[in-house]
């Protein structure tokens, strides 16, 4: 019977599809391995270096489990698992986890997990977050910190110089994009500014936060609230002594009561120890509610 050519075809293409799926898989597993292969970096992952992969992944598995998955799949009995057993072992947990046969245990529930992460100098695997400049990279420590301290004084001072110049036209701009779309000019800068003045602190924490990794993303988060703190609490502090020294008219009542609740719904929403996107969506939802709230207050006679 001759072999239908259709059916080839689907035969060839499943295959295709089936390698790509095994090098994305490779792709995505590879880099994992490669990060907690630690102490030594050998090629191999010992028990202590699973415990901390299923740790960071957010999977609590007790140290049974981890001496079950060595026995079943580290084939030579040394200890250490390969990159080749590792594929199976991640394919056989990820399995049992789905079907249910695999019960994670609370994040307090042996001592002796305590003992392997104290016994172990773990860092994100990143070392530095910051590459070295390459002027830099071959002088000893001292000098590289000393230089650093120097460049970023240079970088503070260039900034201020640069706000000094153009704060003052920025703020006429403002002015004159309020008057032309025939808006107040609170409504106009309370959109912009943030967004220029914030620039730095968003491309910097998009950075951090393409890592990946605990430690950059605490960075990257830190950046974030500090920028709020910065902007909603030391400059709502300058511009009342402002209004008080100055004996400016205060017709900001609703504009400082959305910035105290924004920065008091921001302080209990951010102490939670894992953010999901449901959360960066209310945490952005912030925003434009804030801006409402003005409105709505402004509308009810407070200024």
């Amino acid at each position: 019977m001759p072999f239908p050519l259709e059916y080839g075809k689907n035969v060839l293409a499943l295959t295709v599809v089936f390698m790509l799926l095994i090098v994305h898989i490779l792709q995505i597993l590879n880099p994992i391995f490669i990060k907690y292969d630690r102490e030594p970096k050998d090629g191999m992952l010992s028990k202590r270096e699973m415990h901390h992969m299923f740790r960071d992944l957010h999977e609590k598995i007790s140290d049974s489990q981890i001496n079950n998955l060595f026995h079943q799949f580290d084939i030579d009995r040394d200890g250490r698992i390969s990159f080749e057993e590792f594929i199976y072992a991640t394919a056989f947990f990820i399995k049992k986890s789905y079907q249910g046969k695999i019960t994670p245990v609370p994040s307090d529930a042996s001592s002796s997990s305590s003992e392997i992460e104290a016994s172990f100098s773990y860092d994100d695997g990143e070392g530095e977050l910051e590459e070295m400049p390459v002027d830099l990279a071959e002088q000893r420590p001292e000098k590289q910190q000393r230089a650093l301290k120097f460049r970023a004084v240079g970088q503070l001072l260039l900034g201020t110089f640069l706000i000094l110049v153009f704060s003052d036209p920025m703020v006429k701009v403002f002015g004159e994009v309020a008057l032309r779309i025939n808006i107040p000019p609170f409504y106009v800068s309370f959109v912009l500014a943030p967004v220029i003045s914030n620039a730095p602190e968003i491309f910097a924490s998009r950075y951090y936060a393409r890592k990946k990794t605990r430690r950059s993303m605490t960075i990257a988060f830190t950046a974030l609230q500090g920028s709020a703190a910065m902007n909603n609490t030391v400059c709502l502090s300058i511009f009342m002594g402002l209004v008080h020294f100055r004996g400016i008219a205060w017709n900001y009542s609703a504009e400082t009561m959305s910035i105290l609740a924004v920065e008091i719904i921001l302080a209990m929403m951010t102490r939670k120890r894992i953010l999901n996107l449901a959360d960066a969506c209310k945490i952005a939802s912030i925003f434009p509610m804030s801006l409402f709230v003005i409105i709505v207050l402004e509308s009810w006679g407070y200024s």
